[in-house]
């Protein structure tokens, strides 16, 4: 039974390897691999053989059942195994070579140096040279138990053949149970899909209505908040308000003390026309009043003006120093509290 078998201390690559080309039913190395025409399941010569001697089980595959057909594997995958490496089933007899997986075949049944041929009754590997001794010692050759490879359990000769065939059969089953569950899980997870909605859009949807909900509460307060932004507008413009009248009364009480007792109109007049000066510097004149017109005397227009200019000016000086003679000042800050007052009101009654 094990001259077409690989087991896994053979295998002198990675353990890890040997699991993905492994045979899924003997357990063993993968030898002379043949591949389902339906599911593309691999399966070793000597499984395959086995599986074909039922009748029941003609053209059909043991893992997907139904019906196919056995063929070498392709190119591919034969180049893949080509580069394996596999120690000499002869280890024990003296072989120490390793050898790649395409030249284990021909090393060991005709260039190794050990040749050897397993016997029929204890199913030992023996030197072809004492093959014939080795049948003749009763003592040498015992019928020993045989290893199952699928349950790792022992039996005798006589036993082994209705065991083998039981629990191959085992195991194919407990394959396309396996198989069937995944085939019903993965519908069972596509129907969910369709069903239930994508984790995303369920936290999605929580988010859109917890931030719906508190932009209803903003719009809810938003007139409150407009509210006072108002009512802080007019605190503001009251308390500017209360600001001016503060120092227009203290312009109107100290001021003509301070201006009009210290500097005389003359000098009054001078510092207002150069901050005029100054002011108009700081605009860009127009183009056309640089233009030439025959019908006017720019010189006469500008004497007048300076002219009309001064004498506003002397007037609205003479006016404000008869102000501050004959009308009280208590008089003229009374009748400024008075309006601010009533401006005041007005402007907060509309919305108090």
């Amino acid at each position: 039974m094990e001259n077409n078998s690989i087991t896994r201390d053979r295998f002198a690559d990675n353990d890890r390897i040997f699991k993905e080309f492994s045979c899924q039913i003997c357990q063993n190395l993968l030898w002379k691999p043949h591949s389902c025409s339906s599911c593309h399941r691999i399966l070793c010569e000597k499984c395959m053989q086995k599986w074909f001697e039922n009748p029941m089980n003609r053209n059909t595959c043991p893992f997907c059942s139904k019906p196919s057909e056995y063929k070498p594997c392709t190119i591919i995958t034969q180049h893949t195994f080509a580069h394996l490496s596999i120690r000499c089933r002869n280890e024990k007899l003296g072989c120490k070579q390793i050898l790649r997986y395409k030249q284990l075949g021909y090393h060991e049944t005709a260039d190794c140096q050990y040749l050897s041929e397993q016997c029929m009754k204890c199913n030992q590997l023996i030197l072809r040279s004492k093959l014939v001794e080795h049948q003749q010692r009763s003592k040498q050759c015992i019928s020993c138990p045989i290893k199952c490879t699928i349950c790792k359990n022992s039996f005798e000769d006589i036993d082994f053949q209705a065991h083998f065939t039981d629990c191959y059969q085992q195991k194919i089953d407990q394959l396309n149970t396996n198989i069937d569950f995944d085939r019903n899980m993965e519908r069972h997870i596509r129907d969910n899909e369709r069903i239930t909605p994508n984790s995303t859009l369920i936290y999605f949807e929580k988010f859109h209505v917890k931030f719906q909900f508190i932009f209803e509460n903003l719009l809810s307060n938003f007139p409150n908040f407009l509210r006072s932004i108002n009512l802080v507008q007019q605190a503001r413009e009251r308390n500017c308000g209360t600001i001016c009248v503060g120092l227009i009364i203290l312009v109107l009480t100290y001021g003509k003390f301070m201006i009009f007792q210290s500097f005389s109109d003359h000098t009054i007049m001078f510092c207002l026309t150069i901050f005029t000066f100054l002011l108009g510097c700081l605009f860009k004149m127009p183009l056309k009043i640089f233009t030439i017109d025959s019908t006017l005397n720019y010189a006469r227009g500008g004497m007048a003006s300076l002219c009309l200019f001064l004498f506003t000016m002397k007037l609205i000086l003479l006016l404000i120093r008869l102000y501050y003679s004959f009308i009280p000042t208590y008089f003229a800050i009374g009748i400024i509290v008075f309006i601010n007052y009533h401006l005041a009101c007005l402007i907060a009654s509309p919305d108090i």
